[in-house]
């Protein structure tokens, strides 16, 4: 049998039996598959031609995946081969019209996607028509940019824990990255002072006027403190509602077992004549080292002067974020950088128990007239950790 020129392009012809690559495609998603199990397949169609025409029938081939020199085995049929050479089993496939087609890695061995980590891989293939023996078809294909959407598609499927803090660029994920509602507050980091994270273990909530002691709880070394200062009450015969109070919040370096005191601000009582009583300051502070603490200022009185309004309760000004107390019974609130201020002039704020605290003061009623069940909120100290 002569072996005929097997045809790559219509301008160039060979002159040994060959394999002509018609299509080598490579889907980035393959049929039948997602892209979560993308398989190691290969579709590959060639033609073959034996003395000038185009050979019928059944015939054996081999194939592997090599480096450009042919000196190294990416992969082979059998992954018998490691240095190009020929794999030692074969594969039967009908060649029709001098047409065969075949898709590598299926009922042989896998092709592993990390092939195309290498830049030039190259297809090589043996044949033999029953009757002259194997022989390597020449030139080896250069595999081009479709066969590198094997590779492309792993990269859609992220192994776990395989992303790291270390693999995201500072400010890389930004608010529009973020659908609302995707991140729930059991998924948030507890974050103290900018330089502490987890998840936080606990929390203490103190809302009833008065002196109360905080026990650092085993194990626990920073704390991060929230207080509010309590609301003014109102001056009803100047119609002035009071002011509220304000708002401090600030990280601290704990002793377990430490004692620590807690103080909430009452609320000032309502007035029908007379400058209204002044809101009570709410603070956090060591029992060994008092000068250790945390101060917010409740709501000042309304007292009549320029535009009646009272003057504005003042943070602890050591503190990691502070907020002035809001005047005309304006409601202000915390945990939120800054915190909002919330207009509420129809009656007292009330306490949002661990998110969201207010500190009013006394209000104007919408009638226009005041009532004695309106003084000043409490103060509020939270405690997490």
């Amino acid at each position: 049998m002569k072996k005929s020129a097997v045809h790559l392009s219509p301008s160039r012809c060979f002159s040994a039996l060959r394999s002509c690559l018609l299509t080598l495609l490579l889907a980035a998603g393959f049929a039948g598959t997602s892209q979560a199990q993308v398989p190691g397949i290969i579709s590959y169609q060639g033609r073959i031609t034996v003395n000038g025409s185009a050979f019928n029938g059944n015939g054996l081939f081999k194939f592997a995946l090599v480096n450009a020199s042919g000196s190294l085995t990416f992969w082979s049929n059998d992954g018998s081969s490691t240095t190009g050479n020929e794999p030692t089993s074969s594969i039967g496939l009908a060649v029709a019209g001098g047409v065969y087609s075949v898709l590598l890695g299926a009922n042989m061995t896998e092709v592993p996607p990390t092939v195309f980590d290498n830049p030039d891989v190259r297809l090589r293939v043996w044949f033999t028509d029953g009757t002259n023996g194997m022989q390597r078809l020449a030139p080896d294909q250069r595999i081009a940019t479709a066969g590198y959407a094997m590779r492309a598609a792993t990269a859609q499927t992220v192994v776990n824990n395989a992303i790291t803090s270390d693999k995201i660029a500072d400010g890389a994920v930004t608010e529009t990255k973020i659908p609302d509602g995707s991140i729930t507050p059991t998924k948030l980091s507890f974050v103290v002072n900018g330089d502490d994270s987890g998840v936080p273990s606990g929390a203490r909530e103190y809302a009833t006027p008065g002196s109360h002691t905080f026990t650092v709880p085993a194990g626990v070394t920073k704390i991060m403190v929230e207080v509010w200062g309590a609301g003014a009450g109102v001056y009803a015969w100047h119609a002035l509602p009071g002011g509220s109070g304000a708002y401090s919040r600030k990280s601290f370096n704990v002793v377990p077992g430490s004692a620590w005191t807690v103080t909430v601000g009452a609320g000032g009582a309502y007035v029908d004549a007379g400058p209204s009583p002044a809101g009570g300051n709410s603070s956090f502070a060591s029992v060994s080292t008092p000068s250790i603490k945390l101060v917010s200022q409740g709501g000042r009185s309304a007292i009549p002067g320029i535009e009646g309004l009272p003057a504005l309760a003042l943070p602890d000004p050591d503190a990691d974020i502070g907020r002035t107390g809001p005047t005309n019974a304006e409601v202000i609130t915390g945990t939120v950088t800054p915190p909002l201020v919330i207009l509420d002039d129809t009656q007292a704020g009330n306490s949002r128990i661990l998110q969201v605290h207010q500190s009013s003061g006394g209000p104007f009623h919408p009638s226009g007239e005041f009532e004695n069940n309106y003084p000043g909120q409490a103060g509020y100290v939270l405690i997490q950790w």
